[in-house]
Order: structure tokens, then sequence, then C-alpha cells
């Protein structure tokens, strides 16, 4: 802190807000403390409100409605950028991933398979839903048993997680209750090669949103390995990132209205997965989330607008208009 004061910095971004590091959060509270800088932003780290800590947090218009008081008087104000707010870098870090041919699509296919330990059982579609956990809704999970039970012949692809072995037994019971086998849902470990876990990705067919905590990174990622998503929002700001995804990629991000609509649009992408799977993966050359330089000459227009706001004392919403 004493430093970005001393070297006379007008803005600081916290990318962490209330995720620990270890058991504290010592980016936030020098902020709130120190107050280094003349303006505090909040962007991406943690996906709603983080307090009166900082001066303004990052958002769009379909996650954090201007006209929802959803941070409060005494809370930070929004600024409000072109939908999704949701930055990434993939078109400058995995440019090498080229858009999924046929080809690429069986080679990362077969990977999958081979890693998750799938033999002997003539598999359909791969759909995957490699949230954490506490994503996993009773009413998502019983969206997913009625959509294996009417493709009998597809798989779903979960996360693994080494210290939750018994969470794993009790997905899977809760699965043979639902008259779904047990032998259809597969646990995939965390890889700490990028490339590699696109890789993987590239072979699922859909990606199963959760409605109450929506897929971030994890849906940007399938996003640019041309995997198509069902999607259904929630009214929490995290339950709402899938349909901001839309905006950026309306050809492969598919917003549902319901559950019934969630697993109706889930089983018609099933049905035609060649095509939606080519749909997504030509797409992306065009997509406007995949454009980093774009996003950024937003979010510095973003800033020098709620700066003159914030040190004139003043304190509203800031929002950010897309160009025509």
């Amino acid at each position: 802190a004493t430093t970005i004061n001393k070297e006379g910095v007008h803005v600081v971004v916290d990318l962490l807000g209330w995720l620990p590091v270890g058991r504290s959060f010592p980016t936030l509270e020098a902020i709130r403390l120190l107050r280094p800088a003349a303006m505090a932003v909040h962007c991406h780290g943690f996906y709603g409100s983080v307090g009166p800590a900082v001066d303004y947090t990052v958002s769009d218009r379909i996650v954090s409605p201007p006209e929802t008081d959803a941070f409060g008087e005494n809370s930070e104000s929004r600024l409000l950028v072109p939908p999704p707010f949701q930055a990434n870098a993939h078109a400058l870090l995995h440019s090498s991933l080229s858009p999924v041919s046929e080809l690429g699509r069986a080679e990362s296919r077969k990977l999958l398979l081979e890693v998750v330990q799938v033999s002997g059982k003539a598999t359909g579609s791969i759909l995957c839903a490699i949230h954490d956990y506490f994503k996993i809704s009773p009413g998502i999970l019983d969206a997913w048993i009625a959509i294996l039970r009417t493709n009998s012949s597809s798989i779903l692809v979960l996360p693994h997680r080494t210290f939750r072995w018994h969470a794993e037994a009790l997905l899977r019971q809760k699965f043979k209750m639902g008259g779904v086998d047990p032998e259809a849902v597969y646990f995939l470990s965390r890889s700490s090669d990028r490339r590699g876990y696109l890789q993987l990705i590239q072979g699922c067919d859909l990606l199963l949103d959760t409605p109450v905590f929506n897929s971030q990174t994890t849906a940007v990622d399938a996003l640019w390995a041309g995997v198509p998503i069902v999607t259904v929002p929630s009214e929490r700001w995290v339950g709402r990132v899938g349909a901001a995804l839309a905006t950026g990629f309306p050809e492969a991000v598919h917003v549902a209205v319901s559950s019934d609509d969630y697993k109706r649009i889930g089983l018609s992408l099933i049905t035609r997965q060649s095509k939606s799977h080519t749909i997504a993966s030509r797409g992306r050359r065009i997509a406007k989330m995949f454009n980093p330089e774009g996003w950024q000459a937003k979010f510095e227009s973003g800033l020098t607008s709620a700066f003159d706001v914030c040190v004139g004392g003043g304190k509203h919403a800031i929002s950010v208009r897309a160009k025509s």
C-alpha cells in the first residue's frame, strides 16, 4: 500500500474480492483500511458486492440491472460495461487451440473417455457439468437425471475432488435413485496443464450450467473449445452470468426460461450435437466476448468516467455504452 501511494497511482484494481488467501483477505483489507489510491475498483474475483472496501465493482446490465438496488446505499457503486462483463484473454493465451474440426473433436473425445476411464460402454453424447459441488442444487440435479434417463446412451462428466470422495458416492447414489445407471456418471480430475485441459473439454458435446451459481471460468473455457452451453438464469448476480455470456456468444449459449425448458433445450442440443458443435466452433472467431482489446477499451473508458465522479465526491453508477 505504501508503494502504491508513493508512486501516485490513481486507481487500484482488486481481483480477489472476498476470496480468501489462506484464512485472510489481504487485498481487500489493505484497500479498506489504508486507501492507497484515490479510487478502488473490484473486478471479477468475487461475483457480487464486496461492500464499501471499494468505490466501484465492475458488472453489466444483465448480471446487475441498473434499475435494481443490488448493492445498497452504503456499499460500492457499479461500473457497467457492455455484457458480458467477464474479461478473458483466451484469444491471446490460447490462440494455438484452433476452432474444432471433426477430426480434432474425435481425438479430444477419445482422450476424454480414456482419462475418465470409460470402457466397455457404447457412449452417445458426453455431457459435462464440471462445476464445484456447492453449485449443484437439488433442482438442477433432477434435471440432469431426467436428461440422462431420456437419453440413456449419454454419459455425464462431473469434477473429481480428491478430498470429497464421499460427495462422489452420494452423487452416484442420487443418480441411481433417479433411475440412471451409475456407470453413466464419471469424474474428471483437475489439470494444471491449461492446453491439455481445454483439449479435454473439446471432447464434450454440451456443458450443463447450474442456475443458482452459474459457470464462469469453466463456461468461457468451454466456449473457447467450441462446446455449446445450456443455462437458466436465477435472481442473484452469480445466477445471471450465463445470460450475460449469451450476449457475447449467442450462437453457443442457449438460455432457458424454466427447468422444463432447460431439459428441452438440452435434449435438443444432444440430438443435433454435431451441428451445435460446428456452430459454436465457427462462431468463436467473431464472438465479441473473445475480443480482449475491445473489452480493455470499454473498461478504461469506464474507469476514466468513474474516476472523475469519485474525485468529485459523487457516487453513482457508470454505464459504458457499446459502440454501434
